[in-house]
């Protein structure tokens, strides 16, 4: 692989400092967001209108450049990544930054989970119940996750900033896994584990018989295939890491303390208005958090505990997992979701679930969606690229060119091995001819008659710095 554009979206990066723009970050404007006056269409106009404009206004609409979490853990990915491959000191140096803006932004979640149930009520009402499972029924539970540093609305539903969403915990949450098991980075483990307590306690669910969905955030009950795959993914990772708890307790990376710990319970009531969440809050360290779990009163280790925890992990994780195989498509396909409104089919939500599917697969888990998983493989590889390695958006057509496509083929076909080594590579000569400027950073969007060259930092360069350091780590020597 050629490293120059590698290297020219990294000075271009670090000169920026990691902070940017966003499409969606229109209401970051004092005056966008004053105009809105709360409404949800206002809202909607105001975030579509910049993010379609090819001309930048946000400086005049005095929208800042800002950190974006999800973009920081794509870029911790990708330096981690790189080092794998290379050992450059200066990448760990940017991992031990990038750790640092993490943990300065992620929510931590301090509420009784009681109050988040299925799609058909409270969780008091859910048939599944919480029975006398007192970690089930949040009185354990500290976790956290990361949301967006922007409120942003849809037409589902309005997330004020910081919420904290299962795509970009789960996102992060990989990335501070490869981080460690790479480095050897305590502080990546331990800021990785409690995001299991915010997907498990903190979520709803939709449910279909065995099987179940999650939503997207805490305040709503959208229930999306990449979203839920995405967490089920990162459960059954950090259901592999902490079954492999005693082998960690020997790691001289890892340090656990003896002591039991205590946890408060926070009981709220269910708000009628959006929740209101702290950007940053004071925690007990995960390690110390899980330890204390697999210990009893008497400090002693507790085998029963432990092992009901990690069965948690992996059963809830097969769950999510079989609600989203079970809708699959005859060709292999998926809808973005299940929804009356969602029938469409993308190119990098569809990359997302594949790739979500291959981390249960690479764990010797889900075999028998082994042929849906293939059967899905071969959809993505034939209807969304053309000959040249152009990525269409659907699988029916082309435009608008968006550098999520390409950046996700390359990251998932690049993982897949020399059966689609060819393809990654025409994707990533495609992507980096057409959409890398000569100073280093990547466009936002083609369309038939011009190209949208806004330099979105989460939407355009952490992704395409977590395809080219993908490439480059599985690429021969």
């Amino acid at each position: 692989m050629e490293r120059d554009p590698l290297e020219r979206l990294r000075i271009w990066t670090e000169v920026e400092g990691f902070k940017g723009y966003d499409p969606y970050d229109a209401l970051n404007s004092p005056l966008l967001s004053g105009l809105s006056l709360g409404n949800k269409y206002l809202r909607i106009a105001f975030i579509q209108t910049l993010k379609r404009l090819p001309v930048n206004l946000r400086p005049l609409l005095l929208v800042k450049k800002d950190y974006n979490p999800k973009g920081l853990g794509l870029f911790l990915w990708g330096y981690a990544k790189r080092y794998a491959r290379e050992k450059e000191p200066q990448c760990l140096e940017q991992i031990s930054k990038l750790l640092d803006l993490l943990d300065g932004c992620k929510t931590t979640m301090n509420v009784d989970s009681r109050f988040r149930g299925n799609d058909k009520g409270a969780r008091g009402n859910d048939k599944a119940g919480c029975g006398n499972d007192k970690a089930a029924c949040g009185e354990v539970g500290i976790g956290h996750g990361w949301g967006y540093n922007f409120d942003w609305q849809s037409r589902a539903f309005f997330v004020p900033k910081h919420t904290p969403t299962i795509v970009n915990s789960a996102f992060i949450g990989h990335a501070l896994l490869d981080t460690w098991r790479i480095t050897g980075n305590q502080q990546a483990l331990e800021m990785a584990l409690p995001i299991a307590d915010f997907i498990l306690r903190d979520l709803n669910r939709h449910e279909e018989d065995s099987a179940l969905c999650f939503s997207y955030t805490p305040l709503d009950r959208y229930f999306v295939h990449n979203a839920n795959l995405m967490g089920a993914s990162l459960l059954i990772r950090l259901y592999e890491t902490c079954n492999n708890l005693s082998a960690l307790k020997d790691d001289p990376y890892v340090s656990f303390p003896h002591s039991t710990l205590s946890f408060p319970r926070v009981p709220l009531s269910f708000p009628r208005a959006p929740l209101s969440f702290p950007r940053k809050r004071e925690s007990i360290k995960p390690l110390e958090m899980l330890d204390s779990r697999l210990r009893g009163n008497d400090g002693v280790e507790n085998d029963t505990a432990g092992t009901e925890i990690k069965a948690e992990f992996k059963k809830t994780a097969l769950a999510a997992l079989a609600y989203t195989m079970r809708h699959q498509r005859d060709d292999g396909s998926w809808y973005y979701a299940e929804k009356e409104g969602a029938h469409w089919v993308d190119s990098f939500h569809t990359g997302f679930n594949l790739q979500s599917v291959l981390y249960f697969l690479e764990a010797g888990l889900g075999e028998e969606y082994r042929e849906g998983f293939q059967k899905g493989v071969q959809f993505y590889a034939e209807h969304f690229f053309l000959p040249d390695g152009t990525p269409k958006y659907y699988h029916d057509r082309t435009y608008p060119i968006d550098i999520h496509a390409p950046a996700q083929a390359v990251v998932f076909f690049s993982r897949m091995g020399p059966a689609y080594a060819k393809l990654a590579r025409r994707i990533l000569k495609w992507m980096t001819t057409n959409m890398q400027d000569p100073e280093g950073f990547f466009y936002f969007q083609k369309h038939p008659w011009y190209t949208n060259r806004i330099p979105y930092m989460r939407w355009g360069q952490a992704w395409a710095f977590h395809a080219l350091t993908e490439h480059f780590l599985h690429e021969p020597d």
